[in-house]
């Protein structure tokens, strides 16, 4: 017999072969990084920052699981089944509709705008418009600097916002809180080296506290290690709240990670799923190649319905601001009345426009 002629041997071509190791090293990432949230979520630094990125990661499923199949690559098939799997169940929720559609007619709001300003922002007058043109009620502000301060004392912003708590430092780990109404109580707590404001204010004849919220970037070890002990002890505190509270700020962790999971689960609420917009994005607001992500946040305990949430321009910022209005529930003795009070409120009449 003679030998075969290599020339008529069919071989893949080269941008084939290419493809299909590019499929097995993300699927084998994918993998690693779903059996890790299953597994040890969060547990380390890497883990963090990879659930940080669940939507890039997960989102090719979709394209690489049919070609696989078609293909009858088996394996691949299998690996990436289990991260479409993944996706649905992780990812898909931020894109469901909102519960509600509507609040009662006439209901107070109560506006918040939240901003990580960008300590090194060179357009500030940018934020300062836009704080004007929504007009809040309470401001929250992250990465407050002496600049800053300066810049918001010649705006004359403080004349509409008499009652402030500000900590302004040289780092981006400074923090303000401004309000048209007066404190109740304001404290400043620092953990990690970090300032975290929180103030109560009366509202519709309830007194509710606000935090202003801004842990370190799990980044570095030592910054991971500090945003845990963060957000634990941010737990504690919750965990002894039996009033109205709003969580809101730069919570440098997305909705994919385990903190954030676990205040969710601890019954606060957050007002993006709340209003069907889990897909929004804060960062990095078009300053960066970085893959847009949600690091801003803003949580509300039982007591509260969002009424609408949404992004700002964040001039010069790598973050866009949260302009947020907040309602009130009713409060009642009566659970049955309470409960469908609260029941009206999220799901309205088919008469409603």
């Amino acid at each position: 017999m003679g030998r075969p002629n290599n020339s008529e041997i069919p071989t893949t071509p080269f941008w084939i072969r290419v493809f299909w190791d590019l499929c097995w090293a993300w699927a084998l990432i994918g993998v690693a990084v779903g059996s890790g949230r299953v597994l040890a979520h969060d547990s380390h630094l890497f883990l963090a920052v990879a659930n940080c990125l669940s939507l890039y990661i997960y989102a090719p499923a979709v394209i690489v699981f049919p070609i696989a199949v078609w293909k009858s690559r088996h394996y691949l098939a299998i690996a990436s089944g289990l991260l479409v799997v993944a996706q649905l169940v992780w990812v898909a929720p931020d894109f469901f509709p909102a519960r509600r559609t509507e609040v009662v007619a006439g209901s107070p709001s109560l506006r918040v705008f939240s901003a990580n300003l960008y300590m090194d922002n060179k357009s500030p007058e940018g934020t300062v418009d836009e704080i004007n043109a929504c007009d809040p009620d309470v401001i929250l502000l992250q990465e407050f600097s002496p600049i800053w301060q300066r810049t918001l004392s010649r705006s004359g912003i403080m004349d509409t916002y008499p009652h402030t708590v500000m900590h302004s430092r040289e780092d981006s780990f400074g923090a303000a809180v401004l309000s048209k109404q007066p404190f109740l109580e304001k404290t400043v707590w620092i953990i990690g080296e970090v300032p975290i404001i929180s103030v109560g204010i009366q509202w519709q004849g309830s007194p509710i506290r606000i935090y202003n919220w801004h842990p370190l970037p799990p980044r570095t070890f030592e910054y991971f290690k500090i945003w845990n002990n963060q957000y634990h002890e941010l737990l504690q505190r919750l965990s002894r709240e039996t009033g109205p509270v709003l969580l809101i700020g730069d919570f440098n962790a997305t909705q994919h990670n385990l903190w954030m999971k676990r205040l969710l689960s601890s019954g606060y609420q957050s007002a993006h799923i709340q209003t069907g917009r889990g897909y929004a994005v804060t960062y990095p607001n078009g300053t960066s190649r970085a893959p847009p992500i949600r690091l801003d946040h803003a949580l509300s305990s039982k007591h509260f319905l969002c009424a609408q949430i949404r992004e700002g321009i964040g001039h010069g910022s790598d973050h866009k601001p949260l302009i947020v209005d907040f309602v009130l529930l009713p409060v009642s003795n009566d659970p049955l009345t309470r409960d469908s009070t609260k029941e009206t409120l999220l799901n309205p009449s088919k008469d409603s426009p």
